[in-house]
């Protein structure tokens, strides 16, 4: 096999992942979702804390072996899903 034998390749920039998205909260109260959830990390929960997420438990997954610490936490877009909690 030479050179001219071997198919084209087609090379794409790698694009690394960007984390997860954090949901618009103008775009959720729109769609009548009541409140946004996340787990969270512990390098994250400052930031979710700092727009308005509050901690609803500590939560330790086991992954590949390894027990992490993470958060799930909540933040209430509707005054009406504050009633019903």
């Amino acid at each position: 096999m030479n050179a001219s034998d071997t198919p084209p390749v087609t090379l794409r920039p790698y694009h690394p992942p960007r984390g997860r998205r954090v949901a618009h909260p103008q775009r959720a109260r729109s769609a009548a979702t009541p409140e946004l959830t996340s787990d969270v990390s512990i390098a994250a929960r400052p930031f979710f804390e700092s727009v308005g997420f509050r901690v609803v438990r500590e939560q330790h997954p086991v992954k590949e072996g390894v027990e992490l610490t993470n958060y799930r936490m909540r933040k209430v877009l509707s005054p009406s899903a504050t009633a019903a909690s």
